[in-house]
């Protein structure tokens, strides 16, 4: 895509807050002892006072999901004095230990912490304002703060992830295997689990004792309710209560392939499926689609992605059989991935072993792992491929708001900044770097006096490779795609410029969030801690063009602990001229059938509709195309 506002760049100005805020925290820090905070958690926010207040033990006390769980657990552990024996992260890794065994395992948080009282934030008020100007030594640990409990519960499957963004986990299939584990309960009181009394909510029940395993059966599907009733070593009992999303399995494959690393690695899986048709036994005219970022999808997790609107029911209904191809890690370079997408290809030409030609793309940037995989192929060997089709693929490119970006490198860099750097760190992998038309890097690789954003050297380099091998493949029959955005040159209704994320942590930690917009313009207002950050970007009005949308302002916020409000949710995250591989500097041009494009054709959408959504009409398009060949 050219850019005509390539020298349009953002300055990141750093400037140390009020220094009488730094004394006042620094002071109230100065008091802390083993002593004086036993518990050794001192909340300096009052963000989430009401959430902790309404997670007291009782059997009237608040249901949690997991993003939820973990946000507040987020919170407390990020106001340790002294580390808590679990981050988030090494939790996430032992959930998926025990995903591995087909468990879902509940975690308990139990914690007693201090919190500073609103008398707090009145004194820091008055002690800012220069006509009163109090002394910072007035402020007394004893006085400004007051001790808390909290007591919460939540099922803890393994983390989807949607792009950048976390959702919670899911079970598939209706029959479930939980477990409380003793190390799952995380606390500070020195009491222990003794025994575990679940409610599932659809007039189950159970009890057991902690770390063992207990099989409940669900009735149907859906978001389900469980309440447990908690035992501990002191005597008391304590209630929690979660949710937990029961999906339906993926249909068994007829065959699974794996492709490995030379250490023996699965790096890429293919789950086959035949036509359901009579005698089919083989591979006989195989369709083959690629996920997207950031990979790692269970089959579980692809097919209701692969399968919206009944796309690969509807095609082995009629014959085709279809290959859904997975990559354990879609973060790495796009090249790399794109070699286990060529194996994949000769896999299936070695197995159907008639001249049938394939239909082979991919959604979002699967399609550009395609694109790129047959490219090469193309130069030494036959692929056999008589259709190239993508979904919402960035062709030309993609965006997230550089003002997201910065916010999430910005706190992803901070102390307290563990709920931001599992997508902080995905923003900086070279996938990303390889799709994003404007690039922040992570905080720790700025470089003083260079203006940022950048075209990433990842993304130049990929691009020099697609034309180092044709830019598109030319030995296929047809090339095709689909597009959520509009062609007429309506945007999604993000104003230009707009106040789009207000987030604020504590009275120390906030930020301000606004769309890009034509000229220069200040789009990222930010208080961390001891610094003050400000931004000017010039640039485009990319984050209201038409295509394929995200909530990424939204998704920052839900996804980290604080309070937020999120007027403008939806951005553009794929242009409707990038998923119709059109090259132009005018994003909201309209007519698209009438310019020039890679693609033989394309369909894209009446409304712009969110990023890899595939609708009865998209659908209906690419399966009389696939048909065709």
């Amino acid at each position: 895509m050219n850019d005509e506002h390539a020298n349009d760049t953002m300055t990141p100005q750093q400037t140390a807050s009020d220094g009488r805020l730094e004394s006042l925290q620094a002071a109230l820090m100065q008091q802390v002892s083993d002593e004086s905070l036993p518990s050794g958690i001192l909340l300096l926010t009052n963000s989430f006072n009401e959430e902790l207040d309404a997670l007291d033990g009782s059997a009237g006390a608040s249901r949690l999901n997991q993003l939820e769980w973990l946000n507040l657990y987020y919170a407390l552990s990020s106001s340790a004095t002294r580390p808590l024996a679990s981050t988030g992260e090494d939790i996430a890794q032992e959930a998926t230990a025990f995903a591995a065994e087909g468990i879902v395992p509940i975690y308990i948080a139990d914690f007693v912490y201090r919190r500073v009282r609103p008398r707090w934030f009145a004194y820091v008020r008055r002690a800012l304002d220069a006509e009163r100007n109090e002394s910072a030594a007035a402020a007394q640990l004893s006085e400004m703060t007051e001790e808390a409990h909290a007591f919460f519960g939540s099922a803890q499957p393994p983390l989807r992830y949607d792009l950048f963004t976390p959702l919670p986990g899911q079970h598939y299939g209706k029959l479930t295997k939980f477990v409380v584990p003793q190390t799952a309960f995380k606390s500070n009181t020195g009491r222990s689990i003794v025994g575990i009394t679940i409610d599932f909510g659809d007039g189950g029940g159970a009890q057991a004792a902690p770390d063992e395993v207990i099989e409940h059966e669900f009735t149907d599907y859906g978001r389900k309710h469980i309440d447990l009733t908690v035992a501990l070593s002191d005597g008391s009992s304590q209630r929690a209560s979660l949710e937990l999303e029961i999906a339906a399995a993926a249909p068994v494959p007829n065959e699974i392939w794996e492709f490995k690393e030379s250490s023996g690695k699965v790096a890429a899986t293919a789950w086959v499926y035949y036509a359901n048709v009579a005698g089919r036994t083989k591979l006989e005219k195989p369709v083959l689609l690629a996920e997207g970022f950031p990979g790692g999808r269970t089959l579980d997790q692809l097919w209701p992605l692969v399968n919206q609107s009944g796309f690969v029911d509807e095609l082995r209904r009629k014959g085709r059989d279809f290959v859904i191809l997975g990559f354990a890690d879609g973060t790495r370079r796009i090249q790399e991935n794109g070699g286990y997408y060529a194996a994949c290809v000769q896999r299936i030409i070695d197995a159907k072993k008639n001249g049938e030609k394939i239909a082979a793309g991919g959604a979002s940037m699967g399609g550009l792992i395609a694109r790129f995989a047959l490219c090469r192929m193309e130069h030494g060997s036959d692929h056999q491929v008589g259709l190239f089709f993508t979904i919402d693929t960035p062709h030309e490119g993609a965006n997230i708001p550089v003002s997201v970006q910065a916010f999430a490198q910005l706190y992803a860099a901070q102390p307290c900044g563990e709920a931001a750097r599992p997508s902080a760190t995905q923003l900086a992998s070279p996938a990303a770097q390889q799709m994003l038309l404007q690039w922040i890097p992570p905080r720790s690789q700025w470089v003083s006096g260079r203006l940022y954003p950048v075209e990433s050297p990842e993304r130049k380099t990929f691009l020099e490779d697609l034309r180092r091998f044709g830019w598109m493949p030319r030995k296929v029959g047809r090339r095709i795609g689909v597009a959520d955005g509009t062609a007429n040159g309506t945007g999604n209704g993000v104003p230009s410029g707009v106040h789009a994320l207000w987030f604020e942590l504590s009275i120390f930690h906030w930020a301000n969030l606004w769309a890009s917009q034509e000229g220069t313009a200040q789009i990222v207002d930010m208080q961390n801690w001891e610094q003050r950050w400000t931004w000017r970007a010039g640039g485009r009005r990319i984050d209201g063009a038409p295509g394929g949308t995200r909530d990424s302002w939204g998704e920052a916020a839900r996804n980290l602990p604080g309070r937020w409000s999120n007027p403008h949710p939806n951005h553009c995250f794929v242009p409707s001229v990038s998923a119709c591989a059109i090259k132009t500097h005018d994003l909201y041009a309209g007519n698209l059938e009438q310019l020039p494009s890679d693609l033989d054709a394309f369909k894209t959408s009446p409304t712009n509709r969110a990023h890899v959504d595939l609708p009865a009409d998209l659908k209906d398009f690419l399966v009389e195309e696939i048909l065709k060949i």
